[in-house]
């Protein structure tokens, strides 16, 4: 099972990728996920809740284990109905 990282190209992306600022392209993931991006840490997650991965598998391959740890504590409340 594939953990993806998907980055929805909009004018912000193109211009890190021009001026070589590819640190940013995380914050742009953040700001275009309504048009369709997703990080790597939220497709672990979402893999960890269908029990395809455990936790400690996907906190080993999360770029950024913090946010993972959040997406996991927020996937384990329960929701209102």
């Amino acid at each position: 099972m594939p953990a993806t990282e998907l980055l929805v190209i909009g004018y912000g992306a193109r211009q890190h990728i021009r001026t070589n600022t590819l640190q940013q392209l995380q914050q742009e993931i953040t700001l275009t996920k309504k048009t369709g991006s997703r990080s790597l840490e939220e497709s672990l997650a979402e893999l960890v809740a269908q029990g395809s991965l455990s936790r400690e598998e996907a906190a080993s391959r999360a770029f950024h284990p913090d946010e993972l740890q959040s997406l996991l504590r927020s996937e384990a409340r329960p929701r209102s109905a």
